[in-house]
């Protein structure tokens, strides 16, 4: 059940992520968080798609323990992006 709300939450929300990374500026030679942050909005779908298939996986085979961090892997680009952001802007 976990899995199936985790999981829809995160296929909603990719289009507004399609357009974050289709308007993110690629002039990332200003700096190293910027940087990051841009390769985070371009790689956010795939490893979306990614980890939703290993959790599912991991899920058929038993390991439902395994599937709960899993599903906390794409929240670190989030997270990481405003950290890093927050110190561009201070």
């Amino acid at each position: 059940m976990v899995n199936v709300v985790i999981h829809s939450f995160y296929i909603l929300v990719l289009p507004v992520w399609y357009f974050l990374s289709v308007f993110s500026a690629p002039n990332v030679g200003q700096s190293w968080n910027l940087a990051v942050c841009y390769y985070a909005l371009k790689l956010y779908p795939y490893a979306v798609i990614v980890i939703i298939a290993w959790a599912w996986v991991f899920y058929e085979k038993g390991f439902y323990k395994w599937t709960y961090p899993l599903n906390a892997i794409p929240a670190v680009p989030i997270i990481l992006c405003t950290v890093l952001m927050a110190g561009h802007i201070g």
